[in-house]
Protein backbone atom coordinates (compact mmCIF):
# COMPACT_ATOMS: atom_id res chain seq x y z
CA UNK A 1 0.00 0.00 0.00
CA UNK A 2 2.90 2.37 1.05
CA UNK A 3 4.13 1.60 -3.09
CA UNK A 4 0.39 2.63 -3.93
CA UNK A 5 0.52 6.01 -1.97
CA UNK A 6 4.19 6.70 -3.17
CA UNK A 7 3.26 6.52 -7.10
CA UNK A 8 -0.08 7.67 -7.22
CA UNK A 9 0.16 10.33 -9.42
CA UNK A 10 -2.26 12.88 -7.87
CA UNK A 11 -0.89 12.77 -4.21
CA UNK A 12 2.41 13.28 -5.99
CA UNK A 13 1.42 16.18 -7.54
CA UNK A 14 -0.60 18.33 -4.46
CA UNK A 15 1.78 16.72 -1.72
CA UNK A 16 5.29 16.94 -3.53
CA UNK A 17 8.63 15.45 -1.72
CA UNK A 18 9.96 12.30 -0.57
CA UNK A 19 11.23 13.10 2.58
CA UNK A 20 9.78 10.42 5.42
CA UNK A 21 7.10 13.16 7.14
CA UNK A 22 5.86 14.10 3.70
CA UNK A 23 5.51 10.13 2.41
CA UNK A 24 3.75 9.26 5.98
CA UNK A 25 1.16 11.58 5.12
CA UNK A 26 0.23 10.68 1.18
CA UNK A 27 0.08 7.52 2.93
CA UNK A 28 -2.21 7.75 5.57
CA UNK A 29 -4.10 9.91 2.83
CA UNK A 30 -4.00 6.97 0.55
CA UNK A 31 -5.23 4.71 3.48
CA UNK A 32 -8.15 7.18 4.56
CA UNK A 33 -9.56 7.14 0.90
CA UNK A 34 -9.34 3.40 0.22
CA UNK A 35 -12.72 1.40 -1.23
CA UNK A 36 -12.61 -0.14 2.36
CA UNK A 37 -12.21 2.38 5.09
CA UNK A 38 -13.87 5.38 3.14
CA UNK A 39 -16.90 4.98 5.20
CA UNK A 40 -14.76 3.03 8.28
CA UNK A 41 -13.32 6.19 9.31
CA UNK A 42 -15.49 9.17 9.73
CA UNK A 43 -13.45 11.31 12.19
CA UNK A 44 -10.17 12.88 11.25
CA UNK A 45 -7.67 14.80 13.36
CA UNK A 46 -5.26 17.04 11.72
CA UNK A 47 -2.27 18.65 14.11
CA UNK A 48 0.52 21.14 13.00
CA UNK A 49 2.30 24.11 13.77
CA UNK A 50 1.02 27.28 12.59
CA UNK A 51 1.16 27.61 8.75
CA UNK A 52 1.78 24.41 7.76
CA UNK A 53 -1.29 24.03 5.07
CA UNK A 54 -3.80 22.15 7.57
CA UNK A 55 -6.84 23.71 5.35
CA UNK A 56 -5.08 22.86 2.52
CA UNK A 57 -4.38 19.05 3.47
CA UNK A 58 -7.96 18.57 4.55
CA UNK A 59 -9.27 19.78 0.96
CA UNK A 60 -6.95 17.61 -0.36
CA UNK A 61 -8.14 14.43 1.61
CA UNK A 62 -11.86 15.58 0.16
CA UNK A 63 -10.30 15.94 -3.70
CA UNK A 64 -8.77 12.96 -3.50
CA UNK A 65 -11.77 10.82 -2.54
CA UNK A 66 -13.47 12.24 -5.11
CA UNK A 67 -10.52 12.09 -8.23
CA UNK A 68 -10.38 7.96 -6.96
CA UNK A 69 -14.41 7.87 -7.72
CA UNK A 70 -13.90 9.41 -10.89
CA UNK A 71 -10.56 7.38 -11.84
CA UNK A 72 -12.77 3.74 -10.82
CA UNK A 73 -15.26 4.86 -13.43
CA UNK A 74 -12.69 5.16 -16.19
CA UNK A 75 -12.06 9.31 -15.45
CA UNK A 76 -8.35 10.54 -15.26
CA UNK A 77 -6.25 11.74 -12.46
CA UNK A 78 -7.42 15.38 -14.18
CA UNK A 79 -6.63 18.99 -12.20
CA UNK A 80 -10.17 19.61 -12.29
CA UNK A 81 -10.64 18.31 -8.84
CA UNK A 82 -8.23 20.50 -7.09
CA UNK A 83 -8.16 23.95 -8.80
CA UNK A 84 -10.68 25.44 -5.99
CA UNK A 85 -11.83 23.84 -2.94
CA UNK A 86 -13.61 20.73 -4.16
CA UNK A 87 -17.26 20.78 -4.14
CA UNK A 88 -17.95 18.39 -1.67
CA UNK A 89 -15.74 20.12 0.85
CA UNK A 90 -17.33 22.83 3.54
CA UNK A 91 -15.44 24.83 6.21
CA UNK A 92 -16.38 26.24 9.40
CA UNK A 93 -13.94 28.35 11.29
CA UNK A 94 -14.38 27.61 14.86
CA UNK A 95 -12.17 30.31 16.19
CA UNK A 96 -13.82 33.09 14.02
CA UNK A 97 -17.81 32.45 15.07
CA UNK A 98 -19.91 33.40 18.05
CA UNK A 99 -20.75 30.06 20.22
CA UNK A 100 -24.58 30.83 18.32
CA UNK A 101 -23.86 30.78 14.71
CA UNK A 102 -21.74 28.10 15.51
CA UNK A 103 -24.10 25.71 16.31
CA UNK A 104 -26.53 27.54 13.94
CA UNK A 105 -24.46 27.32 10.58
CA UNK A 106 -23.62 23.74 11.33
CA UNK A 107 -26.71 21.91 12.66
CA UNK A 108 -29.39 24.28 10.98
CA UNK A 109 -32.17 26.40 12.77
CA UNK A 110 -35.76 26.45 12.46
CA UNK A 111 -37.92 29.39 12.35
CA UNK A 112 -38.78 30.81 15.76
CA UNK A 113 -35.70 29.21 17.71
CA UNK A 114 -34.36 32.43 18.66
CA UNK A 115 -35.24 36.10 17.85
CA UNK A 116 -34.76 36.56 14.07
CA UNK A 117 -34.06 32.87 13.29
CA UNK A 118 -35.53 31.39 10.27
CA UNK A 119 -35.97 27.85 8.35
CA UNK A 120 -32.20 27.39 7.75
CA UNK A 121 -31.02 23.41 6.82
CA UNK A 122 -27.08 23.77 7.90
CA UNK A 123 -24.21 22.18 6.97
CA UNK A 124 -24.89 18.99 7.95
CA UNK A 125 -28.17 18.97 6.13
CA UNK A 126 -26.88 19.93 2.80
CA UNK A 127 -25.88 16.56 1.00
CA UNK A 128 -23.69 18.26 -1.12
CA UNK A 129 -20.75 17.89 1.94
CA UNK A 130 -19.06 14.52 2.29
CA UNK A 131 -16.70 16.41 4.38
CA UNK A 132 -16.83 19.42 6.72
CA UNK A 133 -13.80 20.52 8.30
CA UNK A 134 -14.42 21.80 11.30
CA UNK A 135 -10.98 24.46 11.74
CA UNK A 136 -9.44 25.15 14.65
CA UNK A 137 -11.07 22.56 16.99
CA UNK A 138 -9.17 23.78 19.96
CA UNK A 139 -11.67 26.60 20.64
CA UNK A 140 -14.97 25.29 19.98
CA UNK A 141 -16.35 26.74 23.42
CA UNK A 142 -17.06 24.02 26.21
CA UNK A 143 -21.13 24.49 26.01
CA UNK A 144 -20.93 22.89 22.41
CA UNK A 145 -18.52 19.77 23.13
CA UNK A 146 -21.18 17.65 24.45
CA UNK A 147 -23.20 18.22 20.95
CA UNK A 148 -20.23 17.78 19.03
CA UNK A 149 -19.34 14.47 20.81
CA UNK A 150 -22.51 13.20 20.15
CA UNK A 151 -22.42 13.98 16.66
CA UNK A 152 -19.13 12.61 16.24
CA UNK A 153 -20.10 9.12 17.92
CA UNK A 154 -23.31 8.74 16.57
CA UNK A 155 -24.08 11.18 13.43
CA UNK A 156 -26.58 12.23 15.00
CA UNK A 157 -28.22 16.00 15.33
CA UNK A 158 -30.97 17.85 15.98
CA UNK A 159 -31.58 21.78 14.19
CA UNK A 160 -32.20 24.66 16.88
CA UNK A 161 -34.96 25.07 18.23
CA UNK A 162 -36.13 21.13 16.87
CA UNK A 163 -38.26 18.70 19.35
CA UNK A 164 -36.25 15.72 20.48
CA UNK A 165 -38.31 13.34 18.49
CA UNK A 166 -37.20 15.07 14.90
CA UNK A 167 -33.36 13.88 15.36
CA UNK A 168 -31.55 13.61 12.11
CA UNK A 169 -28.44 11.44 10.95
CA UNK A 170 -25.68 13.00 8.28
CA UNK A 171 -23.33 10.78 6.76
CA UNK A 172 -20.54 13.32 6.17
CA UNK A 173 -17.08 12.77 7.44
CA UNK A 174 -15.53 15.34 9.83
CA UNK A 175 -11.70 16.44 9.45
CA UNK A 176 -11.19 18.59 12.66
CA UNK A 177 -8.26 20.69 12.60
CA UNK A 178 -6.09 22.55 15.15
CA UNK A 179 -2.17 24.11 16.03
CA UNK A 180 -2.81 23.99 19.52
CA UNK A 181 -2.07 20.92 22.60
CA UNK A 182 -5.69 19.70 22.98
CA UNK A 183 -4.10 17.25 25.69
CA UNK A 184 -2.74 20.31 27.62
CA UNK A 185 -6.27 22.10 26.91
CA UNK A 186 -7.82 18.90 28.77
CA UNK A 187 -5.62 19.63 31.47
CA UNK A 188 -6.55 23.07 31.65
CA UNK A 189 -10.52 22.04 31.86
CA UNK A 190 -11.58 23.73 28.39
CA UNK A 191 -11.92 20.49 26.15
CA UNK A 192 -13.14 17.41 27.10
CA UNK A 193 -11.19 14.08 27.51
CA UNK A 194 -13.84 12.06 25.54
CA UNK A 195 -14.11 14.51 23.38
CA UNK A 196 -10.18 14.00 22.44
CA UNK A 197 -10.29 10.85 21.77
CA UNK A 198 -13.40 10.70 19.60
CA UNK A 199 -11.81 13.29 17.62
CA UNK A 200 -8.68 11.30 17.20
CA UNK A 201 -10.17 7.99 15.74
CA UNK A 202 -7.29 8.86 13.02
CA UNK A 203 -4.55 11.43 13.34
CA UNK A 204 -2.89 12.99 10.80
CA UNK A 205 0.32 15.82 11.74
CA UNK A 206 1.10 17.98 9.44
CA UNK A 207 4.99 18.14 8.92
CA UNK A 208 6.68 22.01 9.19
CA UNK A 209 8.75 23.05 6.35
CA UNK A 210 11.72 22.02 7.85
CA UNK A 211 11.55 18.26 8.02
CA UNK A 212 10.60 18.69 4.31
CA UNK A 213 14.08 19.29 2.76
CA UNK A 214 13.90 17.13 -0.17
CA UNK A 215 10.33 18.52 -1.02
CA UNK A 216 10.44 22.24 -0.61
CA UNK A 217 11.58 23.54 -3.42
CA UNK A 218 9.14 21.56 -5.50
CA UNK A 219 6.53 22.75 -3.25
CA UNK A 220 8.20 26.71 -3.86
CA UNK A 221 8.12 26.03 -7.43
CA UNK A 222 4.57 25.04 -7.10
CA UNK A 223 3.60 28.28 -5.22
CA UNK A 224 5.05 30.30 -8.02
CA UNK A 225 3.12 28.81 -10.60
CA UNK A 226 -0.37 29.08 -8.50
CA UNK A 227 0.66 32.60 -7.90
CA UNK A 228 0.75 33.84 -11.44
CA UNK A 229 -1.95 31.79 -12.63
CA UNK A 230 -4.07 33.72 -10.01
CA UNK A 231 -2.37 37.14 -11.08
CA UNK A 232 -2.65 36.03 -14.89
CA UNK A 233 0.81 37.33 -15.25
CA UNK A 234 2.68 33.88 -16.54
CA UNK A 235 3.71 35.58 -19.67
CA UNK A 236 4.63 39.07 -18.67
CA UNK A 237 8.11 39.99 -18.75
CA UNK A 238 8.34 42.27 -16.44
CA UNK A 239 7.81 39.94 -13.54
CA UNK A 240 10.39 37.63 -12.25
CA UNK A 241 8.90 34.17 -13.27
CA UNK A 242 11.53 31.89 -11.84
CA UNK A 243 13.75 31.38 -9.24
CA UNK A 244 17.69 31.93 -8.98
CA UNK A 245 20.41 29.72 -7.90
CA UNK A 246 20.61 31.73 -4.77
CA UNK A 247 16.81 31.82 -4.07
CA UNK A 248 17.07 27.73 -5.14
CA UNK A 249 19.99 27.70 -2.33
CA UNK A 250 18.24 29.84 0.41
CA UNK A 251 14.65 27.77 0.45
CA UNK A 252 16.42 24.79 0.69
CA UNK A 253 19.13 26.14 3.87
CA UNK A 254 16.08 28.48 5.50
CA UNK A 255 14.32 27.01 8.47
CA UNK A 256 11.20 29.02 7.46
CA UNK A 257 9.43 29.55 10.76
CA UNK A 258 6.27 30.69 9.50
CA UNK A 259 6.03 27.31 7.18
CA UNK A 260 4.02 27.49 3.79
CA UNK A 261 2.46 30.99 5.26
CA UNK A 262 5.69 32.55 4.94
CA UNK A 263 7.03 30.76 1.85
CA UNK A 264 3.92 32.04 0.31
CA UNK A 265 4.04 35.26 1.68
CA UNK A 266 7.53 35.91 0.55
CA UNK A 267 7.32 34.58 -2.94
CA UNK A 268 4.55 37.35 -3.62
CA UNK A 269 6.52 39.94 -1.83
CA UNK A 270 9.35 38.66 -4.59
CA UNK A 271 7.21 38.92 -7.57
CA UNK A 272 5.58 41.91 -6.88
CA UNK A 273 8.77 44.00 -6.47
CA UNK A 274 10.42 42.37 -9.13
CA UNK A 275 14.55 43.05 -7.96
CA UNK A 276 14.88 41.71 -4.63
CA UNK A 277 15.81 38.24 -3.82
CA UNK A 278 13.82 35.52 -2.31
CA UNK A 279 16.17 35.87 0.97
CA UNK A 280 15.50 39.54 1.63
CA UNK A 281 11.93 39.34 1.53
CA UNK A 282 11.76 36.09 3.68
CA UNK A 283 13.92 37.89 5.83
CA UNK A 284 11.77 40.72 5.74
CA UNK A 285 8.82 38.98 6.70
CA UNK A 286 10.74 37.57 9.70
CA UNK A 287 11.92 40.51 11.27
CA UNK A 288 8.92 42.30 10.64
CA UNK A 289 6.35 40.09 12.53
CA UNK A 290 7.56 36.82 14.09
CA UNK A 291 10.58 38.81 16.31
CA UNK A 292 7.52 40.90 17.23
CA UNK A 293 5.64 38.58 18.42
CA UNK A 294 8.13 36.75 19.91
CA UNK A 295 9.89 39.75 21.36
CA UNK A 296 7.48 42.50 22.54
CA UNK A 297 10.41 44.57 24.17
CA UNK A 298 13.93 43.96 24.58
CA UNK A 299 13.27 43.62 28.67
CA UNK A 300 11.15 41.10 27.74
CA UNK A 301 13.54 38.83 25.39
CA UNK A 302 16.21 39.34 28.18
CA UNK A 303 13.52 38.08 31.01
CA UNK A 304 12.39 34.53 28.80
CA UNK A 305 16.18 33.84 28.12
CA UNK A 306 17.10 34.00 31.62
CA UNK A 307 13.76 32.06 32.72
CA UNK A 308 14.33 29.43 30.06
CA UNK A 309 17.87 29.03 31.24
CA UNK A 310 17.18 28.74 34.99
CA UNK A 311 14.13 26.25 34.66
CA UNK A 312 16.07 23.90 31.24
CA UNK A 313 19.07 23.87 33.91
CA UNK A 314 16.58 22.59 36.97
CA UNK A 315 14.88 20.40 34.90
CA UNK A 316 18.02 18.58 33.46
CA UNK A 317 19.38 17.72 36.22
CA UNK A 318 15.79 17.46 38.44
CA UNK A 319 16.50 20.25 41.03
CA UNK A 320 14.91 22.13 43.14
CA UNK A 321 14.24 26.23 41.84
CA UNK A 322 11.51 27.26 44.06
CA UNK A 323 8.71 25.85 46.48
CA UNK A 324 6.03 26.98 43.51
CA UNK A 325 6.24 28.72 40.83
CA UNK A 326 4.77 31.61 42.38
CA UNK A 327 8.10 32.07 44.88
CA UNK A 328 10.30 31.44 41.71
CA UNK A 329 8.90 34.24 40.01
CA UNK A 330 8.78 36.46 42.86
CA UNK A 331 12.16 35.20 44.18
CA UNK A 332 13.86 36.17 41.10
CA UNK A 333 11.68 38.23 38.99
CA UNK A 334 8.67 41.08 38.57
CA UNK A 335 5.76 40.36 37.32
CA UNK A 336 6.84 40.12 33.69
CA UNK A 337 8.29 36.66 34.25
CA UNK A 338 4.98 34.86 34.24
CA UNK A 339 4.36 34.67 30.97
CA UNK A 340 7.94 33.30 30.22
CA UNK A 341 7.11 30.57 32.62
CA UNK A 342 3.95 30.12 31.02
CA UNK A 343 5.60 29.84 27.62
CA UNK A 344 8.44 27.57 28.87
CA UNK A 345 6.09 25.36 30.03
CA UNK A 346 3.46 24.58 27.08
CA UNK A 347 7.56 24.46 24.41
CA UNK A 348 9.30 22.17 26.71
CA UNK A 349 6.51 19.71 28.61
CA UNK A 350 8.57 18.41 31.24
CA UNK A 351 7.35 15.30 32.91
CA UNK A 352 5.18 15.77 35.82
CA UNK A 353 7.67 14.01 37.59
CA UNK A 354 10.65 16.68 36.96
CA UNK A 355 7.74 19.43 37.30
CA UNK A 356 7.18 18.11 40.67
CA UNK A 357 10.89 17.87 41.86
CA UNK A 358 11.43 21.46 40.45
CA UNK A 359 8.82 23.36 42.57
CA UNK A 360 8.24 20.51 45.75
CA UNK A 361 5.69 22.70 47.47
CA UNK A 362 2.98 22.63 44.90
CA UNK A 363 0.46 19.78 45.21
CA UNK A 364 1.30 17.69 42.60
CA UNK A 365 1.72 18.44 38.61
CA UNK A 366 -1.26 19.06 37.35
CA UNK A 367 -1.74 22.10 40.04
CA UNK A 368 1.73 23.26 38.44
CA UNK A 369 0.83 23.31 34.93
CA UNK A 370 -3.13 25.05 36.34
CA UNK A 371 -1.47 27.75 37.85
CA UNK A 372 1.36 28.23 35.19
CA UNK A 373 -0.96 28.37 32.24
CA UNK A 374 -3.53 30.92 33.32
CA UNK A 375 -0.59 33.30 32.87
CA UNK A 376 -0.05 33.61 29.56
CA UNK A 377 -1.95 36.07 28.80
CA UNK A 378 -0.19 37.94 31.97
CA UNK A 379 2.27 41.40 30.81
Amino acid sequence: MKELARDDPFLMKYLPGNDPPVMKVRHQIFILNSSVNRDLIRNVLIFGEPGTGKTYLAQLISAYSENLESRAKGGGVGDEFFQDKPENFAIIDLAGLPESLIESELFGTVKGAFTGARDFTGLLGDDRYKDILLDEIGELPIGLQPKLLRLLNDRKYRKLGEPLSKEMHTDARFILATNRDLKMKVVEGTFRDDLLWRCAEFVITVPPLRDRPEGILQLAKQICGDILRQQNVVHISDYKTSLSAEDIEFVRRYSWPGNIRQLRHSLVRMFAYGNVSLSECALGLESELISKVDCESESECQIREQVSSLLNCAARERKSVASTPGAFVDTNFSLQARKAVAMWLERESPRPATLEVMFPGAKDANSIRSTVLKWRGNK
